[in-house]
């Protein structure tokens, strides 16, 4: 902490004293300074100040806080300046080249300390601390052991679960405070709460109480208060009349040892008895260190370490949460890439370096809102010169940050808070200062922080999960944020911030039908709500007069429930309260297996009997094999309809689907990749051992599972290494567009369009981007493929070469790149998710049935021995596909098949379907039919093995479960799914026993539609490695 976090509240008598003491001493101080030393002359510009007490009155007369002073001097004496506070000289430095040139080029001769105040030394058991220390052989020793033993990436990785659990435990607190005070929450209180417990966690490694933890936090403030700089502090001749304050410093240096000594021996004893539950600390580094520290160095080593990342941490996240207040469209984009990045997955520590937003905000963040205003003090270890002045040894070097982070020099529009600065590429910084200063938030040189690298993480997760969470806004309501701060222990805002929190709306992301939206959806704000009204009374006449006229060609459609003029069911669905497929349940029990509900202009004929669907899909296949038209953001990024799926029933659905089965997914064809599927499941098991053990056995099932599905389909499509984080770009990507699909209300009454022509244009954007991103793939193919052996990584075949010369029935020319990455982007998303979430729910049922782990892991052992499960083992394995079976039946990846339409006016089930309709099926209708299954909400696999029960999930022969469709519009990849579930269940069987988390918990079997069916609480199982 820098000395120049005081305020000065002088009283009468103490002037007086001051004032006494000056006149007797004026003689010897006039002698004194007509033969000062020489080094102290030619210091930089300044204020002229008084004999002895210099510029200390200036100061306090100012009414300014010290940094606003600091501020407006610059501005008259330029970016280096000589200020006089008593006995001390500060030289302020607030140019970024100077910075540059004193803390880089010549970094140490700056890199030493001053003179502590004797409070300060008192605190820091004379300058034992990695921050206080002087240059040489103490401070090297203390910096090594915590930058090599504590703060190396690897080690801050392994408290990863200490960080989890503080998150959880903020989000709690804040649900906890927001619903006693009607959403209104105190941010940097329950910010720096969560700091200081990952930093207690990390520090001692032993579990604390409560009430510990908070006398903790009470001693560290407390001693923090007692260091703040007393007026004697500069003029040391007033020490003897504060001869009280220092005794209350000793008072409160005993208590703190006392108190801090009992969690030092609590984790000596259990070291030495092997009974911690934390298998590492900074105590046990300091405990090893080649000159061992006395339990006194110990307190205030670890004091250092808890104070320096509490208050900034917290206060960082206050600044942050301010600006997302003021900025809500920043707040709206992060929360977005947040989605895209995890989906309802907490936020953890791995995420944080995939969110490119994320990054531009923090180190936004950091430039507008340093921890503090100036760094910690510097001296140098000889006389000196910058900028042709003098810098005497005893000097305090200061570096005012706003002075740099704010220059207009550096940076365009300094003092807006814009990420984009750091996003877009067009300005950056290195915040180490190695390539230039810039921006100095934790220092540069060789005193920058050491702890730079935890504190990003912490800033970084922190508000990653509090943005998750919550929506954020202002308090009281429409009042704008106070950005004025004070200088305390950290830079905080001088109006601390209250604001109001509401648990962020969960955006549904994902489905390549229009059924994956729920009430939440749709937001109607009053106005909004006025106009549909006007529009509603504007056409009812009209809408009368036109039933009246056409009830002669009235066609009977099947039942359902009545409808509002224009709107339909729309806000039936939406005051419902339930997801979509649920309501629809509650409908079918109603109204029967087929019934029709009206979405604005959409009208959709719902089916849920296997007889229908049969009769539909495979009897009258052609007829029912089209599509309905897409919404208009959906044709943007289908390349209009230019996919598999999306095609109506055509020659151009003909040409693509043709060449993906035969080019593509042909046995042959898809033997050829079995060798890059064998890799995958290699690097699956390894990811989950990893994970595992760095969480105690605790893994995330649904996000080891879709990753390792995703590079295998990575690879199939393109042919090319990629490297990991051009894997984490591609995936992030294609989230991005599944959230940006994602059905709106005007998608259901598109005469509100105009209400959103900033999705419109947003989703131009992102389809922009998806481009721009994947064409250099593409490209890379192109290049590899023209010129062989020219990239060493590149396969003999790939689902692009099938494309680059397609031929389509009705056209002269080869498909765009717009076109290629429309059709790259179907086949990654086709079988990614699917694929994940099959996993996840069988992951589920074995913790939830051990006796069916138990027999499906003794069928793996004898049919494979000790070797690796491989894709010519799962045909031998009958359980194995019966489970598989199962899960499909009972969890299909979605609740419905994509959508179908007529390609002419016909009937089903005695009832009329017009051309335009959307034909939908609720599949769990059949999935679970008893009159179909014997007790069909039970998960039995026997009911395969066994033979009294079968189904083809072609539907050929009849259908009894649809999990990918059936008849002309089934999935062609239906095959390749199959196989990636099988030999991914049989190698996480092979490889791991599955149990539940927390031990002897129930799984709760929920589920939400999303791009799939996911666990509506995302599964988190304990591993244990078999051999």
């Amino acid at each position: 902490m820098s000395l120049l976090s005081f305020s000065f509240e002088l009283l009468h008598n103490v002037f007086l004293t001051v004032l006494t003491i000056l006149i007797s001493g004026l003689a010897l101080i006039t002698i004194t300074y007509r033969n000062h030393n020489p080094n102290h002359k030619n210091l930089p510009p300044g204020p002229p100040g008084w004999p002895v007490i210099g510029n200390l009155f200036q100061l306090t007369n100012s009414g300014k806080q010290f940094f606003e002073y600091v501020d407006d001097l610059r501005k008259i004496y330029g970016p280096i300046l000589t200020l006089r506070l008593g006995t001390r000289t500060l030289i302020i430095i607030s140019d970024a080249n100077l910075a540059h040139e004193a803390l880089i080029e010549r970094g140490a001769q700056f890199a030493t300390r001053p003179i502590e105040t004797p409070t300060r030394k008192i605190f820091s058991s004379s300058e034992i601390t990695v921050h206080s220390a002087m240059y040489g052989p103490v401070w090297r020793s203390l910096r090594r052991n915590m930058v090599q033993n504590m703060l190396t990436s690897n080690r801050i990785k392994e408290f990863s679960v200490a960080r989890k659990s503080a998150m959880d435990k903020l989000i709690e607190r804040i649900k906890s405070e927001a619903s006693d005070n009607e959403g209104l929450v105190w941010v940097l209180k329950n910010t720096r709460y969560a700091a200081f417990c990952v930093l207690l966690d990390l520090c001692f490694g032993v579990e604390m109480e409560e009430e510990s933890i908070e006398k903790m936090d009470l001693m560290m403030t407390a001693i923090l208060n007692a260091v703040n700089p007393e007026l004697h502090d500069y003029l040391p001749l007033l020490t003897p009349f504060n001869y009280r304050e220092r005794n209350r410093a000793l008072k409160l240096r005993r208590e703190l040892v006392d108190f801090v000594v009992g969690f030092i021996e609590k984790r000596r004893t259990a070291i030495r008895s092997e009974s911690s539950s934390s298998s590492f600390s900074y105590l046990d580094t300091l405990f090893d260190l080649e000159t061992t520290p006395s339990n006194e160095d110990l307190v205030t080593l670890c004091s250092e370490f808890l104070n320096a990342g509490t208050d900034t941490t917290g206060a960082a996240i206050e600044w942050g949460i301010a600006e997302l207040i003021s900025n809500p469209e920043i707040q709206s984009r992060l929360y977005d890439e947040i989605k895209s990045t995890v989906g309802d997955c907490p936020v953890e520590d791995k995420d944080v370096g995939k969110m490119v937003f994320l990054q531009g905000v923090v180190k936004e963040l950091l430039r507008l809102h340093p921890p503090t205003y100036f760094t910690l003090s510097h001296g140098v270890t000889e006389p000196t010169t910058l900028s042709g002045y003098n810098i005497p040894v005893g000097v305090n070097v200061e570096f005012y940050l706003p002075g740099i982070s704010e220059d207009p020099n550096i940076w365009s529009d300094p003092k807006k808070f814009d990420p984009d600065r750091f996003v877009s590429g067009k300005e950056e910084a290195d915040m180490t200062g190695v390539a230039g200063v810039k921006m100095m938030p934790f220092g540069v040189g060789r005193r920058i922080c050491p702890g730079m690298g935890m504190a990003m993480v912490h800033v970084s997760l922190m508000i990653a999960r509090m943005v998750q969470e919550f929506e954020w806004s202002a308090y009281p309501p429409e009042s704008e944020v106070d950005f004025a701060g004070k200088l305390v222990f950290a830079v905080v805002m001088k109006k601390p911030l209250r604001a109001l929190r509401k648990p962020e709306k969960k955006k549904l992301s994902k489905k390549m039908s229009l059924l994956s939206f729920s009430p939440t959806s749709i937001n109607i704000s009053p106005s909004l709500s006025y106009t549909i009204l006007t529009i509603l009374v504007s056409f009812s006449l009209l809408l009368i007069l036109t039933r009246k006229s056409s009830n002669s060609k009235r066609v009977k459609l099947p039942p359902g429930p009545p409808g509002w003029p224009v709107v339909g069911n729309l806000f039936q669905f939406a005051r419902s309260g339930k997801q979509f497929y649920e309501y629809v349940d509650d409908l079918r029990k109603k109204y029967g297996p087929i019934f029709t509900l009206r979405m604005g202009s959409r009208t959709m004929i719902i089916i849920s009997d296997s007889t229908l669907a049969h009769d539909v899909l495979i009897q009258r296949g052609p007829m029912f094999a089209t599509r309905p038209k897409e919404n208009p953001t959906r044709t943007i990024f289908s390349s209009n309809t230019f996919t598999v799926n999306a095609s109506v029933y055509g020659p151009v659905w003909r040409s693509l689907r043709r060449n993906m089965v035969q080019n593509m997914l042909s046995s042959t064809r898809f033997k050829e990749f079995g060798s890059l599927r064998q890799s995958a499941m290699d690097k699956l098991a390894e990811r989950v051992k990893s994970e595992a053990n760095s969480n105690d056995g605790l893994v995330w099932v649904l996000r080891n599972a879709r990753f390792a599905a995703f590079c295998i389909l990575l690879e199939m499509c393109f042919g090319i290494e990629m490297d990991e984080e051009s894997i984490l770009g591609m995936d992030m990507m294609m989230k991005k567009v599944l959230i940006t699909i994602d059905p709106r209300l005007d998608d259901y009454l598109p005469i509100l369009a105009l209400f959103y022509s900033k999705e419109r244009k947003k989703a131009l954007e992102v389809r922009r981007e998806q481009v721009d991103f994947v064409v250099k793939f593409i490209e890379r193919r192109r290049r590899a493929i023209a010129n062989p052996g020219s990239d060493k990584t590149a396969s003999s075949f790939s689902y692009l070469d099938t494309l680059f010369d397609l031929k389509i029935e009705g056209r002269k020319t080869m498909p765009s790149n717009e076109e290629l990455v429309t059709l790259c982007s179907e086949f990654l998303n086709g079988g990614t998710d699917t694929t994940g979430t099959a996993i996840e729910w069988g992951i589920a049922q074995l913790i939830a049935n051990p006796e069916i782990q138990s027999r499906l892991y003794d069928e793996i052992k004898s049919t494979v021995g000790d070797s690796p499960v491989e894709e010519k083992d799962v045909d031998k394995m009958v359980y194995l596909q019966a489970f598989v079976k199962e899960i499909l039946r009972k969890h299909p990846p979605t609740y419905f098949t994509l959508t179908h339409s007529v390609t002419e006016p016909t009937k089903v089930g005695g009832y009329d379907v017009p051309v335009g309709i959307n034909v939908e099926f609720y599949l769990p209708g059949i999935n679970e039919d008893p009159k179909i299954w014997s007790n069909p909400k039970k998960f039995d696999p026997d009911r395969f093995v066994s033979g009294k029960e079968d189904a083809d999930i072609t539907g050929v022969t009849g259908v009894k479960m649809m999990p990918f469709g059936v008849g002309r519009r089934i999935c062609p990849g239906l095959s390749m799914a199959t196989v990636h579930v099988h030999l991914m269940l049989a190698k996480m069987v092979q490889e791991f026993e599955w149990s539940g988390y927390p031990a002897g918990s129930e799984i709760d079997f929920a589920g939400k539609l999303e791009f799939t069916v996911v666990m509506k609480k995302p599964l988190r199982a304990m591993v244990k490695p078999r051999v």
